[in-house]
C-alpha cells in the first residue's frame, strides 16, 4: 500500500510533468523547499520528539514554504514530530498561451484564531494557499473567434 505522504510527493512531479501544470508559488521565484529543510535542525535525528513542535523552535520554520508542520497545534495533535514540515496544497496553473502571472503567493491562514471556550488553534491542520494571478489579454484575439471569454477581469 502506498501512503498517503508518499503518493502526494509523487502527484506533483507527475502532474507538472505530464499536465503541462506549473505550481503558483513557484511562478515568482524557484521553490526553496529542500534549501529550507536543510537549513532546519530537526528533531527527528534524534528520535521522536513528541513534548514540543519543533522542540519549540516554530520561529524558525519559515511560514512562506511548509503548509503542514508541527507548528500548526491541529497537524501536531495528528502526527507529533513524526513527519518533516512539507508543502501539501498547490495551486496549479496550466496556461499554454503565456497569458497567466503570478503576482503574488503567500500561506494563509497561519495563526492560531480565538475561538472562547474551545480554545486557540489554527482553522485547519496545515495552512492554506493563496496566489494572486494577473491575466494579460491574447495579443491577435482575432485568430481565436471560438475562444470562450475568460471570466479574469
Amino acid at each position: 500500500m502506498v501512503s498517503g505522504r508518499w503518493h502526494n510527493a509523487m502527484m506533483y512531479p507527475l502532474m507538472l510533468h505530464h499536465g503541462g501544470l506549473d505550481g503558483a508559488h513557484s511562478g515568482l521565484a524557484p521553490a526553496r523547499d529542500v534549501a529550507r529543510m536543510n537549513r532546519l535542525v530537526l528533531p527527528f535525528s534524534q528520535g521522536t520528539d513528541a513534548d514540543a513542535p519543533l522542540a519549540g523552535r516554530c520561529a524558525d520554520v519559515p511560514v512562506d514554504t511548509f503548509a503542514a508542520t508541527d507548528c500548526n497545534s491541529r497537524y501536531f495533535q495528528q502526527v507529533a514530530a513524526t513527519e518533516c514540515p512539507a508543502r501539501l496544497d498547490y495551486l496549479m496553473i496550466r496556461d499554454v498561451a503565456r497569458h497567466v502571472r503570478v503576482a503574488a503567493s503567500e500561506l494563509v491562514y497561519t495563526e492560531s484564531l480565538d475561538f472562547g471556550a474551545a480554545g486557540s488553534f489554527e482553522l485547519s491542520d496545515h495552512f492554506g494557499m493563496s496566489a494572486t494571478l494577473h491575466r494579460s489579454a491574447p495579443r491577435n484575439s482575432r485568430r481565436h473567434p471560438r475562444a470562450r471569454r475568460s471570466a479574469w477581469p
